[in-house]
C-alpha cells in the first residue's frame, strides 16, 4: 500500500486484495483517520509492503516492511498507526488519539487515553445533533482536520460501528477537552500551564514511543521524530481556545445534556 498527503487529506491506496480489506473494513475505518484512493499523484509517498517476518522502517527512502509471523488484526491496526502517524509529523502535520466534534465554526477535540470515555461521549454528542468526525485518531495537516470514517459502540453486550461525517473542516477556534470517565464527576478548566504541568506525554505518544518487538528485533523510533512531535502537541494545547477537564457521566440517565454550555 502506498500513503500521500493529498490537499490536506491522507490516502492510502491499496495494492491488494488483502490489503482493500484491511482498508475497506469497519475495524480499520474505526481505529485510523484515512480516505481511500484509486491513483496517485506522482509526488513522493510513504510505501508500506508485507514481506516475510521482517520488519524495518526506512525513513530515508519513505519504504517500511511489515513482516510478523504472528500478525494480528489488532497488531497491524498498532503497526499502520504508528507509520501513518510518523508521516504525517515528517510532513508538517500531527495525528492525535483523539475524538473530533464540529459545531458552528469551533472545533472540539475529545482527548484522554483508552477507555477513559471518549467514544460514549462522541456518540452522545452525535445523539444531541453535533457534528462528529471521528472519536479516536484525528489528523491535523495545514489547519485542516478529519476524522476516522466509523466509530466502534459498545453498548453492554452489544457492539456495533456507526458512520461518523466525512466531511474535512478548517481548523480555526478549538476546544480540548480532556475526557475520563471513571472518575469523580467534575468539570472544570484549567490553564496550558497547570494542564502541562500534570501531563503524561506517554499515553500521547504511545504510537510512536515504545516501539514494536517482533520476534527478532525491537524497532524504536527516531528521537527527531518523537520530538517533533512533542513539540507540535505542546504548541497544539497552548493555541487552544480553552482546556476543560470533564470527570464521570454527564449523560447520566439518558438525560440529554449540552457539555459546551457547560463551560460558558
Amino acid at each position: 500500500m502506498e500513503i500521500q498527503v493529498q490537499n490536506n487529506i491522507l490516502l492510502i491506496k491499496p495494492e491488494s486484495l488483502f490489503e482493500e480489506k484491511i482498508l475497506n473494513s469497519d475495524y480499520f475505518q474505526s481505529k485510523l483517520a484515512y480516505r481511500i484512493a484509486d491513483n496517485f499523484e506522482k509526488e513522493k509517498s510513504f510505501k508500506v509492503i508485507f514481506n516475510d517476518d521482517i520488519f524495518f522502517i526506512d525513513g530515508k527512502n519513505n519504504i517500511a516492511n511489515i513482516g510478523d509471523k504472528n500478525l494480528t488484526e489488532g497488531r497491524l491496526f498498532y503497526i499502520l498507526r504508528m507509520l501513518v502517524d510518523r508521516y504525517i509529523v515528517c510532513n508538517g502535520g500531527i495525528g492525535l488519539h483523539s475524538g473530533l466534534a464540529y459545531d458552528k465554526g469551533t472545533a472540539f477535540f475529545l482527548v484522554g487515553d483508552t477507555k477513559c470515555g471518549k467514544s460514549f461521549y462522541v456518540k452522545k454528542l452525535k445523539e444531541n445533533n453535533i457534528k462528529v468526525l471521528g472519536d479516536d485518531h484525528t489528523i491535523i495537516l495545514n489547519n485542516s482536520i478529519m476524522g476516522n470514517l466509523k466509530s466502534r459502540v459498545r453498548d453492554n453486550d452489544c457492539e456495533y460501528y456507526e458512520n461518523n461525517s466525512t466531511s474535512i473542516q478548517y481548523l480555526n477556534n478549538y476546544l480540548i477537552f480532556d475526557i475520563n470517565i471513571n472518575t469523580k464527576k467534575e468539570i472544570s478548566e484549567v490553564s496550558f500551564e497547570d494542564y502541562v504541568k500534570k501531563l503524561d506525554l506517554e499515553p500521547v505518544l504511545k504510537y510512536l514511543y515504545c516501539g514494536i518487538e517482533t520476534e527478532n528485533q525491537n524497532i524504536k523510533m527516531d528521537n527527531k521524530i518523537i520530538e517533533n512531535y512533542r513539540k507540535k502537541y505542546l504548541d497544539f494545547l497552548k493555541n487552544a481556545e480553552k482546556i476543560i477537564k470533564i470527570n464521570g457521566n454527564y449523560f447520566e440517565n439518558n438525560k440529554r445534556c449540552d457539555i459546551w454550555k457547560l463551560i460558558q
